[in-house]
């Protein structure tokens, strides 16, 4: 029930007493104001009431008969302040603007609040027109159901501190300065004193979507290409997220929308960037490995790692699984060394459009052949291996002497070429190989391995390949090339695995 104390203050703000939002109203204008406007018969006449208590009446007599959203409408409509006070449109709007924040402040003691819901004025119960829909580190995600505007509220626990309302502001403020951008969600008004801020409701998630439906390729090229040109929009505006996944990506009326900018910051600006609650991190699987550490050190490289584990979620269902389409992109993006990755969003959406004009071209296979032949690794060759699972990657190595090289410069891309191929082999060389002679192109790029700078990982792994080979299988030409790689000196461990 709203408190006849709050009802007295819109009273004495509507008849012009304080606030000045409204002319002076006498009780006989007052009486011709509710008679016009809504149907009473009162006349002014000896014995009066205050004029506070008149308009207290009335508005309890409204409330009863559910027609107090009238009567905020109209008062708060810009044709009614710019007749009462006698002012132009942009004044009255001002006003209104003015008014309305009052009166907000004195009903939210009450629980209460009017909100503007398709170019009219509601008034709610907060606590029966809001629904919850979720919860994260430092917020709580509401929806109001009378204008169906979802509401993100700070925790009470952080309200307190001038740190976290600070960066809850900067969320706020860092989403506004990109409304421009349609694929960002709309934000509209924020609440300093309840900390909390309105943004248009999603339909449903990215993640929902990937999960529940059945995408064909082309719907995934889409989305794809959808998604990295928001965050390429994003970039070139020097402002990153921090906390991309697919759980922040809504739809919106069949529009993808990015959402929860709550880590991003405009690189332009200084803030403070204390690491103050685990969840600050984003969602595991898509936060990059610097962003686990501290922070701070989230950058254009960070949110690309992040998009890029979105896209092998689009693709596959698994953050993790870049054997799809644009897997090639995808494999620079997510390098755990972030000097390996695109610079920004930008770049990351360049490569992509050229990938995607070299999968359309039907002879791919036939080009990347040639390229491998003149020992070129080419885009096309890139694609092309990219493709390969293990078995037909092993099967490449066994049958063109001219692969190695083009795949230990592959390899030598980024670490996660690096861990795919020597993965691949060593899981699928046994049954690639049907003859004995077949073995010795998979020794001889182990061999290679061991000798060049690939990570421990890899060499243990290519010292493993090698030494089956060369004692299971029982090959003279391996086995001198075990002899000669401990004569010139390898790592101890290294040397351990080849002589088992």
């Amino acid at each position: 029930m709203v408190s006849e104390e709050a009802l007295r203050y819109i009273s004495e703000v509507f008849i012009g007493d304080t606030g000045e939002c409204y002319s002076y109203k006498t009780g006989g204008d007052l009486v011709d104001f509710f008679n016009q406007y809504f149907g009473y018969e009162d006349s002014y006449q000896p014995g009066f009431p205050s004029r506070w208590y008149y308009v207290v009446d009335k508005l309890q007599d409204m409330m009863q008969g559910n027609r107090i959203d009238a009567f905020f409408t109209l008062i708060l409509s810009k044709r009614f302040i710019m007749r009462d006070n006698k002012v132009n449109e942009f004044n009255a709007i001002e006003l209104s603007h003015n008014a309305l924040n009052l009166f907000n402040e004195q009903l939210q003691y009450d629980t209460y609040q009017i909100i503007r819901k398709d170019g009219n004025y509601v008034f709610r119960n907060e606590d029966e027109d809001l629904e919850q829909l979720g919860e994260g580190g430092f917020a709580t995600v509401y929806l109001r159901r009378s204008d169906n505007k979802v509401l993100k509220k700070l925790h009470d626990e952080y309200i307190a501190n001038p740190g976290i309302r600070s960066r809850f502001k900067r969320e706020y403020e860092i989403t506004k300065s990109l409304q421009d951008v349609p694929g960002v969600i709309r934000l509209y008004d924020f609440d300093n004193n309840k900390m909390l801020y309105e943004m248009e409701k999603g339909d449903f998630t990215l993640f929902k979507y990937v999960i529940d439906n059945k995408l064909s390729s082309d719907e995934k090229v889409r989305i794809s290409f959808q998604v990295m040109r928001i965050m390429a929009t994003i970039h070139e505006r020097n402002i990153i997220h921090r906390d991309l996944s697919p759980s922040n990506i809504l739809f919106v009326n069949g529009i993808l929308k990015i959402a929860d900018f709550g880590l991003g910051k405009n690189i332009e600006e200084i803030h403070s960037h204390k690491t103050l609650h685990t969840n600050a991190f984003g969602q595991f699987y898509y936060c990059s490995p610097e962003q686990l550490y501290a922070l701070k050190d989230g950058d254009k490289k960070s949110d690309v790692f992040s998009l890029g584990k979105v896209i092998n979620f689009i693709f596959t269902g698994n953050p993790d699984n870049e054997r799809h389409e644009f897997g090639q992109v995808i494999n620079k993006a997510t390098s755990q060394n972030r000097d390996d990755r695109y610079e920004s969003a930008v770049e990351m959406l360049r490569d992509s459009d050229q990938l995607y004009d070299i999968i359309k071209k039907s002879n791919l296979k036939e080009e990347a052949k040639q390229d491998i032949l003149n020992g070129e690794l080419t885009t096309v060759v890139q694609q092309y291996i990219h493709n390969l699972d293990g078995e037909r990657l092993c099967a490449q190595i066994v049958m063109n002497p001219k692969f190695e090289i083009v795949l230990l410069n592959y390899m030598k891309l980024n670490d996660n070429n690096e861990k795919y191929v020597i993965t691949a082999v060593e899981e699928n060389f046994r049954d690639s190989c049907p003859t004995f002679e077949s073995y010795d192109p998979i020794a001889s790029l182990a061999n290679t391995i061991l000798q060049d700078q690939f990570s421990f990982l890899t060499k243990e792994k290519a010292a493993r390949i090698l030494s089956h080979i060369a004692f299971s299988v029982n090959r003279f030409s391996a086995q001198r090339m075990v002899e000669r790689l401990i004569d010139r000196g390898v790592e101890p461990l290294i040397e351990n695995v080849l002589q088992r």
